[in-house]
């Protein structure tokens, strides 16, 4: 029985949390790896155009995969699986800058 429902809007809605969620795994990640592991500016601007339908677990994800492949200490762009690269001209892109 539901007593309360509580409706959260998948992330592709909430782009304003793709930044804060990526630097979130990101720092926990880091350190059960004991790395210190960044994306590049374009590398963020890559995952921010993504639709995210797996939604906050795909991030984990991805990040995971991300620091534990990493091959130095900042990602780039090219190091991304094609599927994140592939919404690069889309308009999200542009609406939130990281900061």
């Amino acid at each position: 029985m539901n007593e309360v429902s509580i409706f959260i809007p998948p992330i592709r809605d909430r782009i304003e949390d793709i930044y804060p969620l990526i630097d979130h795994f990101l720092d926990i990640l880091n350190k059960d790896n004991n790395k210190e592991i960044k994306l590049s500016d374009e590398a963020r601007r890559y995952l921010l155009a993504y639709p995210w339908p797996g939604n906050v677990r795909e991030i984990k994800n991805l990040i995971q995969r991300l620091v534990i492949l990493a091959g130095s200490d900042l990602v780039q762009s090219n190091e991304l699986p094609c599927e994140y690269k592939a919404y690069k001209r889309h308009k999200r892109m542009t609406k939130i800058e990281y900061k």
